[in-house]
C-alpha cells in the first residue's frame, strides 16, 4: 500500500501490506489522504482513492474561543478609553472647581465690599433722619399726628443702623480684623440679663419661657462676641416662634466646655437646609434677595464667625413642625491684655443689643357702615400701621400681621379691597393671592400687592398670582392711593353696571367683568334656561345646582349684582316671553308653560308691568311695527 497527506507531501510512502497509517502533531485544518496499492505479481497500480480528514482546532483556538478573545480585547479598550476619559474629567472637574471657588471667593468679596462701601455711605444720611427726629420728638408742642410719624421714622432708623453694624461686623470678622480681647465673664449674670431682656415679649406672645441657667459660672471668653452670640440666637428664636409657644434657654458646663442651648417650638427647618444656615455665601445673597428676612442669617452667620473665633462649635438639630435647638460649645481660654487700640465702626446712633418690638399706636376710630373696607395684611408692625394709616381716615382698616389669621376673618366678613405684602413667614403673599383667587366667594375681592422685590419675573408672578396690582417698595403714597381709589370704584361701577338683569344677560359685553364672576354669571343663566319651564325652579334649585348653599350663593351673587337669585329669575322669565310672542305663534298658554308661569293673572300682571301692556297687545302692537317697517321701507324705494 501507498499513501501520501496532499498537503503535508507529494511523495508517496510505502505502506507495506499494512493497512493503517499514523500521524502525529497535525495542524488544525482539512486534509486529502490519498491511498492506493500495487500488484507485487504483475506490477500494476489500483486507482487513487481519496479520504477528506477535518482536524478540530482545541477549544481554546476555537472560533467561539477567538469571539470570546475579541470581545475581552474590545472591552479591555473601551474599559481603557473609559479610565482615560474618567481621569480626564476628573482632572477638569477639579479644574473647574477651583476656578468656580475662586470666582465664588471673587464675587462674594465683591459683595462684601459693595455692602460694606454702600453702608458706610448711609451713614451720613442716617444721622441726618435719625437727629432731626429727636429734635422733634424733644419739642413739647408737637401734636400727636407728628409725633407718631416721627416716633416711626426714629425707630425704623434705629433698625437700619443695627443692620449696617451687623454688616460692618461681619466685614471685620471675615477680613480678620477683629481683635479678641479675653476676659473672665460671669456667664451666668450676663445670659439671665440678656434672656430676662425678652421677658415681656414673651408675656405679649403668650409664650412658654424657660431658664435653666447654672448659677456662679465664670468663663474666659471675649464680651463683646458672648454677648452678640447669645443676643442673635435668643432674637432668632423669638422671631420664628409661633404665640403660645415654647422656648427653653440651658447654660451650664459639660466636659470642660460651656454649653449655651437655645430650644424653640415652631415649623423647623428642613433636614437639606440645615446645612445651608451658616453658609457664609448664601449670606449676602440672602441680603440681597430677602430684604428684610435677610436679617436673621446675617445674625446667624455672625454667631458662626464669632465661635469659630473663639475656638468654639455650633450644631443645629431640628424636627419640623416640633423643636429646633441650637447649640454652642465654647472652650476656657487663656486671658489676653486689653487692646485698646483696636478699630471700631460706628454709626454714630445708638445701637440696642435686642430688637425691641416697635409699638405705634394706631388711629382710633369707629366702624362706619357708610364707608368701604381694606384689608392690610404685613408681617412688619411699622409698614402695617403705616398703610392702615394711609386709609384709616376714608375707609374702614382690618390689619393682619400674618395671612393665616387673614384667611380666617374672610370666612367671616369680607373687604372691598385687600392689600397684603408679598414677603411674609408662613404664607407668603403670592400664595395668598392665589388662595383667594381660587375661592368662590373671594375671587372677586380687588387685591393689591406690595414687595420689595423690583425685578420684572417677580412682577410678572405677582400678576400671575391673581392680583390686579403689584406695588414695589419704597412706594409713592398718592400712587397707591390711586390704585386703591380705582379698584373700589371699578368694583361699584361694576355692581351698578350689573344690577341691571339686561346687563347681566350681555356680560360677555362687559370688558371690566371678572372672569370668575363671568364663569359664575354663564353657568347661572344657564341653569336658568334649562330649567326654565319648571315652576319650581327657585334660589334653592338654583343654588344646589351650581354647588353652593343658599346662604354661600347669595354671599356670591352679591358683590356682583344687587338683584335677588328671585328677581333674576323672573326677569329672564318675562324676557324668554317676550321673545316667545315676538318669534313664535304660540298661545299664551303655552308660553307660560315654557317659560314657567303657572298663574294666569300674576303672569300678566308682571308683564304688563314691565312691558306697560297685556301679552295679547305686545304682540299686536310689535306684529303692527313690523308691518309699518315694510310699508316704510317699500316706500323708500
Amino acid at each position: 500500500f501507498y499513501y501520501k497527506l496532499e498537503e503535508m507531501s507529494n511523495q508517496w510512502i510505502e505502506n507495506g501490506t499494512s493497512t493503517s497509517a499514523i500521524f502525529s502533531n497535525l495542524a488544525p485544518g482539512e486534509y486529502s489522504l490519498l491511498v492506493k496499492y500495487k500488484n507485487n505479481i504483475n506490477g500494476q497500480e489500483s486507482q487513487t482513492q481519496s479520504v477528506i480528514i477535518r482536524i478540530t482546532p482545541p477549544w481554546y483556538l476555537s472560533p467561539l474561543a477567538y469571539m470570546v478573545y475579541f470581545i475581552l480585547f474590545a472591552l479591555l479598550c473601551t474599559a481603557g478609553i473609559y479610565r482615560l476619559i474618567y481621569i480626564y474629567r476628573r482632572k477638569q472637574h477639579r479644574m473647574l472647581d477651583k476656578m468656580n471657588r475662586e470666582k465664588k471667593e471673587e464675587i462674594y468679596e465683591s459683595k462684601l465690599r459693595f455692602f460694606t462701601n454702600i453702608t458706610h455711605e448711609f451713614c451720613t444720611p442716617l444721622t441726618l433722619i435719625y437727629g432731626p427726629c429727636e429734635k422733634i420728638l424733644a419739642n413739647p408742642e408737637i401734636d400727636t399726628y407728628t409725633q407718631k410719624y416721627a416716633k416711626m421714622i426714629q425707630q425704623n432708623t434705629e433698625k437700619l443702623n443695627n443692620l449696617i453694624l451687623e454688616l460692618l461686623e461681619f466685614r471685620r470678622l471675615e477680613t480678620g480684623n477683629k481683635v479678641l480681647s479675653i476676659q473672665q465673664l460671669s456667664v451666668s449674670e450676663k445670659v439671665r440679663s440678656i434672656a430676662e431682656s425678652f421677658e415681656e415679649l414673651a408675656e405679649n406672645k403668650e409664650m412658654n419661657y424657660q431658664l435653666h441657667i447654672s448659677p456662679d459660672i465664670e468663663w474666659n471668653t471675649d464680651i463683646s462676641c458672648f454677648n452678640k452670640i447669645v443676643s442673635n440666637l435668643i432674637s432668632n428664636a423669638f422671631k420664628y416662634t409661633p404665640d403660645k409657644g415654647i422656648i427653653t434657654i440651658e447654660l451650664k458646663v459639660e466636659n470642660q466646655s460651656l454649653i449655651f442651648c437655645i430650644s424653640n417650638s415652631g415649623k423647623g427647618i428642613a433636614k437639606e437646609n440645615l446645612s445651608k444656615i451658616f453658609d457664609r455665601y448664601k449670606i449676602l445673597d440672602s441680603v440681597e434677595m430677602n430684604g428684610k428676612n435677610s436679617r436673621t442669617g446675617l445674625g446667624l452667620a455672625i454667631c458662626k464667625s464669632m465661635i469659630t473665633q473663639l475656638n468654639g462649635e455650633i450644631s443645629v438639630n431640628s424636627v419640623l413642625y416640633e423643636m429646633t435647638t441650637f447649640t454652642v460649645t465654647l472652650p476656657n481660654l487663656p486671658i489676653t491684655e486689653r487692646d485698646t487700640t483696636q478699630t471700631t465702626y460706628e454709626t454714630g446712633l445708638l445701637h440696642t443689643a435686642t430688637e425691641e418690638p416697635i409699638v405705634l399706636e394706631k388711629t382710633a376710630i369707629e366702624f362706619d357702615m357708610g364707608k368701604r373696607t381694606i384689608m392690610v395684611i404685613d408681617d412688619d408692625n411699622s409698614m402695617l400701621w403705616f398703610v392702615s394709616e394711609l386709609f384709616a381716615d376714608k375707609y374702614n382698616v382690618r390689619s393682619f400681621d400674618n395671612a393665616k389669621d387673614a384667611l380666617s376673618s374672610l370666612e367671616q366678613k369680607q373687604p372691598d379691597l385687600i392689600i397684603s405684602d408679598v414677603m411674609m413667614p408662613g404664607i407668603d403673599g403670592l400664595s395668598f393671592a392665589q388662595k383667594i383667587k381660587q375661592h368662590k366667594l373671594w375671587s372677586h375681592i380687588p387685591l393689591i400687592l406690595l414687595s420689595a422685590l423690583h425685578h420684572e419675573d417677580d412682577q410678572v408672578k405677582g400678576i400671575e398670582s391673581g392680583a390686579e396690582a403689584y406695588v414695589t417698595k419704597p412706594f409713592n403714597v398718592k400712587y397707591l392711593e390711586k390704585i386703591v381709589y380705582r379698584l373700589i370704584k371699578r368694583e361699584a361701577d361694576l355692581k351698578e353696571y350689573y344690577s341691571s338683569i339686561f346687563s347681566s344677560f350681555t356680560m360677555e359685553h362687559g370688558n371690566c367683568i371678572h372672569k370668575e364672576d363671568q364663569e359664575f354669571l354663564d353657568k347661572m343663566l344657564e341653569i336658568i334656561e334649562k330649567n326654565i319651564a319648571n315652576p319650581d325652579l327657585q334660589v334653592e334649585l338654583l343654588s344646589s345646582e351650581m354647588g353652593y348653599s343658599t346662604r354661600q350663593f347669595y354671599r356670591k351673587l352679591k358683590p356682583i349684582t344687587e338683584q335677588s337669585p328671585a328677581d333674576i329669575i323672573k326677569e329672564y322669565r318675562l324676557t324668554m316671553a317676550e321673545r316667545l310672542l315676538i318669534a313664535k305663534n304660540l298661545t299664551i298658554e303655552e308660553i307660560m308653560d315654557q317659560t314657567g308661569f303657572n298663574n294666569r293673572g300674576t303672569f300678566y300682571k308682571l308683564f304688563s308691568k314691565r312691558y306697560g301692556m297685556p301679552p295679547r297687545q305686545y304682540r299686536e302692537q310689535q306684529k303692527e311695527n313690523v308691518k309699518k317697517e315694510k310699508i316704510s321701507g317699500i316706500s323708500d324705494e
